[in-house]
């Protein structure tokens, strides 16, 4: 397992560490409220063992825009920050994709609305930063295929992608 440094301590210190380590901006109850999809993925997240699974104790840890040399197909990660403060996108050139996690997704799980955007302030730890970061989109190359870590794969190129996430906003 790889995991940026930033989010480390996370992996370290168990799954609720999240709640300290990258504190999400917006309460939980108000999207439990209002979107009922926030509520089938916390049901999904806790069938999944999301909040009492072991702490991991062995994992390599990367830097800021580095390349996994030990990986196969050796990917390039860029820097995302925002939905967590160790977000990447992990970019495979030769392949023409890019897996963007939850730096930008095409589904909210939490709201369930369509389209590329940032994850809701519910589960974002800093939204300000983290549309900052839809600005990494615009350096790869573009006839990327974006794989999200919630959604359909965007096939409309990262330049597309960042503008219709900035255009959206974050809820």
């Amino acid at each position: 397992m790889w995991v940026h440094e930033a989010d480390a301590p996370i992996l370290v210190d168990g799954p609720t560490s999240a709640m300290i380590h990258a504190r999400p901006e917006r309460p939980l109850l108000p999207y439990l409220a209002r979107h009922p999809a926030s509520v089938r993925v916390l049901v999904r997240l806790g069938h999944a063992g999301a909040f009492t699974s072991d702490r991991v104790s062995e994992f390599s840890v990367f830097g800021d825009d580095q390349v996994l040399e030990e990986v196969p197909g050796q990917p390039r990660v860029v820097s995302a920050p925002g939905h967590t403060p160790g977000s990447v996108l992990v970019v495979f050139e030769e392949r023409g994709v890019a897996f963007t996690g939850d730096a930008l997704v095409t589904t909210d799980p939490s709201t369930g609305c369509d389209g590329p955007r940032v994850v809701s302030r519910m589960s974002t730890h800093d939204s300000a930063r983290a549309m900052e970061s839809l600005e990494s989109l615009a350096a790869l190359p573009e006839r990327s295929v974006l794989l999200p870590g919630h959604g359909a794969p965007f096939t409309e190129g990262p330049r597309a992608a960042m503008i219709r996430a900035r255009a959206t906003g974050v809820r």
